[in-house]
Parts: C-alpha cells; sequence; structure tokens
C-alpha cells in the first residue's frame, strides 16, 4: 500500500488556481504536506495494523525519508511514556514495525545518510517526475545528487528501474551508493 502526499487529478482551471498561489505560500504548504505522510504511519503502526498484517508493505512516496529516524524514535519513546507497551503487552515497539513493512523514497535531500544507516532496507530514490520538483527537469538534476557521485552513479543510474514492484530496489542499491544492480525477476 502506498502513502503518496497529492490526491485528485485537477483540470486546466484548478490547476491554474495553484499556481497562481504565492510562491513563498506555496512553498510552505508543499513542505508541510509532506510530513503528512508521518501521520498515515504512525497509524497504520501504532493502531495495530502492522501488527495484523505483517506481511503487508506500505511505501511512503514523494514525501522524502529524512524524516523516518524521527518518526521512529518519537514513537517508540511515547510508546513508553505512555504505557502502550503495558496496554498492548504483545506488541513489539512501533520501530520495530517501521523497519520490518515501512518504505521511504527521497530525491532532493542531501543529508539522508543517517536515514540510510538506521534503515538501509526501507529508503529507496526516486527522482519525482514529472513534478515540477523533481530532479530533471527541476532545479538539480541527478548527477547532482551526493548519493549518486562516483562508480556507476549520476545522470542515468537509475534507468530501468524496475517501475512494477519498486520494493526490489533495496538494500544493495542504496548501500552500492545508488548505482544499478541486477534485480533477478521472480518466478509467476
Amino acid at each position: 500500500m502506498n502513502f503518496h502526499i497529492g490526491v485528485g487529478k485537477f483540470d486546466a482551471e484548478e490547476l491554474a488556481k495553484i499556481l497562481s498561489v504565492p510562491a513563498d505560500e506555496h512553498v510552505g504548504m508543499t513542505s508541510s504536506s509532506m510530513l503528512n505522510n508521518g501521520r498515515a504511519i504512525a497509524d497504520v503502526i501504532c493502531r495495530g495494523v502492522c501488527h495484523r498484517y505483517p506481511d503487508m508493505k506500505f511505501v511512503s512516496v514523494e514525501s522524502g525519508a529524512g524524516w523516518l529516524p524521527y518518526l521512529a524514535e518519537s514513537m517508540d519513546w511515547h510508546w513508553r511514556s505512555f504505557g502502550a507497551h503495558k496496554d498492548f503487552p504483545d506488541r513489539e515497539l512501533p520501530s520495530f514495525y517501521l523497519r520490518r513493512q515501512v518504505y521511504g523514497s527521497f530525491w532532493f535531500e542531501k543529508d539522508i545518510g543517517h536515514a540510510v544507516d538506521l534503515f538501509p532496507d526501507n529508503i529507496m530514490f526516486e527522482t519525482d517526475f514529472p513534478h515540477p520538483t523533481s530532479l530533471s527537469p527541476g532545479p538539480a538534476s541527478p548527477a547532482t545528487h551526493p548519493l549518486l557521485d562516483g562508480p556507476g552513479g549520476g545522470r542515468g543510474a537509475f534507468r530501468g528501474a524496475p517501475t512494477q514492484d519498486p520494493l526490489r530496489y533495496r538494500r544493495e542499491l542504496v548501500r552500492s551508493r545508488l548505482k544499478p544492480v541486477a534485480v533477478a525477476s521472480s518466478p509467476a
């Protein structure tokens, strides 16, 4: 299941209205809306959905991923502080479920290393193409991202990435500083 920050389809009039918002207001609305996925993730974890459905995976898209460590730490802290560990002794700490079942994606965050170190199996790269904040076209290009530097990195590093099963791009991809890896197909 994926959590996405945007909803709906805009006609030309609605799009014109959105684009007429002053830039400073648009920046504030866009940046704060990306954090709303944290609320959805906290809900499925803390309300027991991940506990009841251990094989279900959740992906937060187009909202960055650098905030995942904070969310995990905050949920664990408050789980203990509010006594949820006593009310639900059969459940693990929330960070356990985040690590087991939740995935995040990033495209422009340059300080993503801490999240990658803590959750190497849960962080994926995206381009956010064709949105205005995407890497290309946009204010930056994939070649300028620090995790795409080095052998195998730079422009085109994700050409041919599997779009049907994004969860298959996982630890090896991030740990190899986002150079492409061969992913074997699963039997049908």
